[in-house]
C-alpha cells in the first residue's frame, strides 16, 4: 500500500506538469457549446448551438464540472484524465517489471513528455501521449474534449495486464460511451490481444470475454449517446465526404499525415524489440505490432477507396494507445539501465524531479489567459456587446463560445450531423467568397441573415452606413441599424 501511495503522489505531480489550458480553446469550442451555452442569452439563435449533439454523455460530465466549478472545473478535469493515463503508464511498467524503482522512474521518464517547452513552436507534438494522424489522449497544454477518454483506455490496458480483468473491461467501456469512437479503439486493441494470445499458445479462453466487453460497449455507447447516429445522414452523405477529406485530411489521409509520425512509428518499432526479453514482453511486442498492422493497414484502404465511414472510424487512433505503452516500454528498459547505480535516496530524487515538474507546469497553468483576454476578436466582440447573428472572419474560431454571441459560421467549429454538415459546407462557401470579394455581400441573398459584422477591412458599401460598436486591435465591429 505504501508503494501504491508513493506512486499516486508521484503521478499527481507529473500531471500537474502539464499547463492546463483556460478555456475554451481550439475544440472546446464546439464539443463544450452543449455545455456552457445554455443560459446564455447572445447564443439562443445561434444555429450551431441548436444542432444535436453526439456526445450526450461527454456533455454530461462536463456539465458537472463546469457547474461546480466553472471554468476552474472544465480545466480540473482534465488534470484527472491526464493522471489517469499516468497511472495507466505506471501499471503497464509493473505489469513489466517488479522493481520498484524501475517502475516509478520509467512513469517519470514518460510523464516528463508532458512538460511544456517552447510554448507554440511545435513542441506540443512532442509527448508521448500522441499518436498516428493528428490523435493525441492529450494535447499539450491538456484541456478537456472527448478524446480525452482515450485515458480511460490507457489506464484500461494497463488494468488488463495487471489481471483487474472486470474493472478494465468497466473503464474501456465508460471510455467509448464518452467518446464513441473508443469503441472502435477498443474493438482493434482486443482483436489484437485475441491474435497475440494465440501467438503465445493462451488459446480461446479469454474470447468471450473480449467479445462481451465489445458488445455491452457498443449497446451502451449507442443508447446514451443516440446523437451519433445521425452522422450518416443520407442527405449528408457528400458533405461528410468532404468533411473527411477536405476538412480534416490531416486526421483521415495518410498522405496528409505530419512527418513526426515516422518517428512516432520508430518509437513502436524499438518498442516491439526492447520488449522481447521484459515479462510479459513477448505478448506486448505480438500485440503492439499486430493493432499497429490493423491501424496502417486501415490507413491505406481509405487512402486508396476514400471509404468515409471508415475514415471516420479512425481505427489508427489506437496508435494514441500504442505510442504511450511503447514509450513505456523504452522507459523501463532505461530504467533497468538506472537500476545499476544502485542509488540508495532514489525516491528523494524522484519526488524532486517531479515536483519541479509540477511548478513548471504550475507556473504554466496560473499565467494561461482565457481567449477573452489573449484573443483580439474576442476582446474587440466583448468589448462590442452585438446583438443578433454576426459574420466573423473564418479564422475566428473562438468567437462563438467565449463572447458568447451567434456566430453564421466559422472554419473551425463543424456540427456533425450529415444534414446539418450541408448547412456548415453551404455557409463555408459564401464566407469563403466574402472574404475573397468583401462587395459580393451586397447582392448575395444570405446577407439579410446577418446581423452585424467582425471585420479587419473597410466594411463593405452595402454596411457603410451600420453603426460601429467597437474599434481596436484591427478589427471593427459593426451593428445593423434599426428599422
Amino acid at each position: 500500500m505504501r508503494k501504491q501511495g508513493f506512486a499516486a503522489v508521484v503521478i499527481l505531480l507529473l500531471a500537474l506538469g502539464n499547463v492546463l489550458a483556460a478555456p475554451l480553446i481550439s475544440n472546446q469550442n464546439t464539443y463544450l457549446l452543449p455545455t456552457t451555452s445554455p443560459g446564455v442569452e447572445g447564443l439562443r439563435g445561434d444555429w450551431l448551438a441548436q444542432t444535436p449533439d453526439p456526445y450526450r454523455v461527454f456533455t454530461a460530465m462536463s456539465s458537472v464540472f463546469y457547474d461546480l466549478a466553472g471554468y476552474t472545473g472544465l480545466r480540473v478535469a482534465a488534470f484527472l484524465f491526464t493522471a489517469l493515463a499516468l497511472w495507466g503508464v505506471y501499471l503497464v511498467a509493473k505489469s513489466l517489471s517488479d522493481s520498484e524503482p524501475v517502475q516509478i522512474v520509467a512513469t517519470v521518464l514518460v510523464g516528463l513528455t508532458l512538460l511544456p517547452i517552447a510554448q507554440g513552436s511545435g513542441q506540443e507534438y512532442l509527448s508521448a501521449f500522441h499518436g498516428l494522424a493528428g490523435q493525441y489522449l492529450m494535447w499539450k497544454p491538456a484541456y478537456l474534449q472527448p478524446s480525452a477518454a482515450g485515458c480511460l483506455v490507457l489506464l484500461a490496458f494497463g488494468l488488463w495486464l495487471r489481471e483487474r480483468v472486470w474493472w478494465a473491461a468497466l473503464v474501456v467501456v465508460v471510455a467509448g460511451v464518452i467518446h464513441p469512437t473508443y469503441v472502435v479503439v477498443a474493438g482493434v486493441g482486443l482483436v489484437a490481444a485475441a491474435v497475440a494470445d494465440l501467438v503465445r499458445g493462451r488459446g480461446w479462453r479469454r474470447f468471450p470475454g473480449y467479445a462481451g466487453t465489445l458488445v455491452v460497449g457498443f449497446v451502451l455507447t449507442s443508447v446514451l449517446n443516440p446523437g451519433v447516429g445521425t452522422l450518416a445522414g443520407s442527405s449528408g452523405t457528400e458533405a461528410l465526404r468532404a468533411f473527411a477529406f477536405e476538412r480534416i485530411p490531416h486526421h483521415t489521409l495518410w498522405t496528409s499525415w505530419r512527418t513526426h509520425d515516422l518517428a512516432l512509428l520508430a518509437l513502436i518499432v524499438l518498442a516491439i524489440v526492447l520488449a522481447m526479453p521484459l515479462r510479459e514482453g513477448r505478448w506486448l511486442a505480438v500485440w503492439m505490432g499486430v493493432a499497429t498492422a490493423i491501424a496502417l493497414g486501415s490507413a491505406v484502404v481509405v487512402e486508396w477507396t476514400r471509404w468515409t465511414t471508415l475514415a471516420l472510424l479512425f481505427p489508427w487512433r489506437i496508435t494514441a494507445v500504442i505510442v504511450p505503452v511503447a514509450a513505456t516500454v523504452v522507459a523501463v528498459r532505461l530504467g533497468m539501465l538506472l537500476a545499476r547505480w544502485e542509488f540508495r535516496h532514489w525516491r528523494i530524487a524522484v519526488v524532486a524531479v517531479a515536483s519541479a515538474a509540477a511548478v513548471w507546469g504550475l507556473v504554466g497553468t496560473i499565467t494561461e489567459q482565457r481567449p477573452t483576454v489573449a484573443d483580439p476578436a474576442v476582446r474587440a466582440v466583448l468589448a462590442a456587446q452585438p446583438t443578433g447573428t454576426g459574420l466573423v472572419p473564418l479564422n475566428a474560431e473562438n468567437v462563438r463560445a467565449n463572447a458568447g454571441v451567434a456566430v453564421y459560421i466559422d472554419w473551425k467549429n463543424t456540427p456533425y450531423a450529415g444534414e446539418d454538415l450541408v448547412t456548415w459546407w453551404q455557409r463555408y462557401g459564401e464566407v469563403l467568397e466574402f472574404e475573397r470579394d468583401h462587395e459580393s455581400i451586397c447582392s448575395a441573398p444570405w446577407a439579410d441573415q446577418i446581423d452585424w459584422a467582425l471585420l479587419t477591412i473597410e466594411p463593405p458599401s452595402c454596411m457603410a452606413s451600420w453603426d460601429v460598436l467597437a474599434e481596436q486591435d484591427g478589427f471593427i465591429v459593426i451593428q445593423r441599424p434599426e428599422p
